[in-house]
């Protein structure tokens, strides 16, 4: 098989093990040094040259998957996520409410969160509420709600997240 194919098989195998692993990133950049060793030093061997490919291969792809995933500050709302306790969350929601036998979805663009102790923060991010059925909350409406964030769960078939 040519360089090329070795490259790109172990660039999918990086993104896989990255994402298996959660390797820093600096650890990653620090492969790109020996990778550019065996390509330039032993630059007369087919295998060097191979373990060369596979290697920046494996490096690049881990770090393509290391920089495509968000980096979440405190200004941002998943950062609250699974904290424990009640906070509260004032938004404004931003698709029309989705009104279920048991329950009333509402997609809100957060602005401030309440924090246990008192203190507002401004955030960014959104947030998919749970509410009691026929609350009255309309498209555009500023609410203020009160209750734990937590991270959605993800199966093989769907996923809040994406």
């Amino acid at each position: 098989m040519t360089r090329l194919v070795w490259f790109a098989i172990a660039w999918v195998a990086g993104i896989l093990l990255a994402q298996a692993a959660h390797f820093p990133l600096i650890w990653m950049l620090l492969c790109i040094p020996a990778a550019l060793v065996l390509w330039v030093g032993w630059r007369d061997s087919q295998t060097a040259r191979r373990a060369a490919a596979i290697l920046l291969g494996l490096v690049l792809g881990s770090v393509r998957l290391a920089l495509s995933e968000p980096l979440l500050s405190e200004s941002h709302i998943a950062t609250y996520n699974d904290a424990g306790g009640a906070i509260g969350l004032i938004g404004v929601v931003v698709q029309e409410p989705d009104i279920r036998a048991t329950h009333t979805q509402v997609v809100v663009r957060s602005t401030q969160v309440i924090l246990p102790d008192g203190e507002i923060r401004d955030v960014e991010g959104r947030a998919l509420a749970w509410l009691h059925p026929h609350t009255g909350i309309s498209y555009g409406d500023e609410i203020e709600l009160h209750g734990s964030l937590s991270t959605p769960p993800e199966s093989g078939e769907f996923s809040y997240r994406r």
